[in-house]
């Protein structure tokens, strides 16, 4: 099921925006947050307010257009209040790099740098109550069913993380691609590095679960 933007909503991003902005500029005065460096996300839950205000901050930079393209990863917004849609929006953008997890060859292990992003992820769904839906991906090698269980088993793998961080079952949903939607080329990167290297690098980007926040299977 994808979410398309209401007119409304396209009208009340110009007060987002404004938010934002204003946000933004506040944020700047504030002294820096003890405690919170890159390692910072993981614990999110329990410095909350403090994430959201960096993030409140960095959002405060975005155009219309970017925004959105984040309220469509909000599912139901017409139920939050401005400043609710304010803040997620806000995070959504802060997770902006978490919303593809990759993955070592013919493996299903989470990275910590998967985990981290995950801890992110998992408190704002947590705080929002908001779906996602996960989609499993695999690089071209190997037969069609056996990529559709390897993708399957690395959405899973996703799942199952967030389960354990106490996200509700209700609000994950899973789907395998298999080797369907390669999402690069080795040609892309010949200018870079040699066509060996090329080639897993390529395969790299393939080896993925995808996050596709604000929507549900089926």
């Amino acid at each position: 099921m994808k979410l398309k933007i209401k007119k409304s909503t396209s009208l009340a991003a110009a007060g987002i925006l404004s938010v934002l902005l204003i946000a933004g500029c506040a944020s700047q005065r504030q002294a820096p947050i003890e405690g919170i460096g890159p390692e910072g996300s993981a614990g999110m839950s329990a410095h909350g307010s403090s994430v959201e205000t960096n993030a409140l901050g960095q959002a405060g930079s975005l155009d219309s257009q970017s925004i959105a393209d984040l309220q469509s990863q909000i599912a139901n917004i017409g139920q939050y209040t401005p400043a609710q849609q304010q803040a997620m929006i806000a995070a959504l953008n802060s997770m902006s790099s978490c919303k593809t997890v990759y993955f070592a060859f013919d493996s299903t292990t989470l990275t910590n740098d998967a985990k981290t992003c995950l801890n992110q992820v998992a408190s704002y769904l947590l705080k929002y109550n908001q779906p996602l839906r996960l989609a499993g991906h695999t690089d071209p090698r190997g037969s069609e069913k056996y990529n559709l269980n390897l993708g399957q088993r690395r959405a899973d793998s996703v799942r199952q993380y967030l389960l354990q961080q106490g996200v509700n079952s209700n609000q994950l949903c899973t789907v395998s691609y298999g080797k369907s939607q390669p999402v690069a080329a080795p040609s892309q990167f010949y200018g870079e590095m040699t066509k060996a290297k090329a080639q897993q690098h390529a395969y790299y980007l393939d080896r993925r679960a995808e996050l596709d926040f604000g929507q549900a299977c089926g």
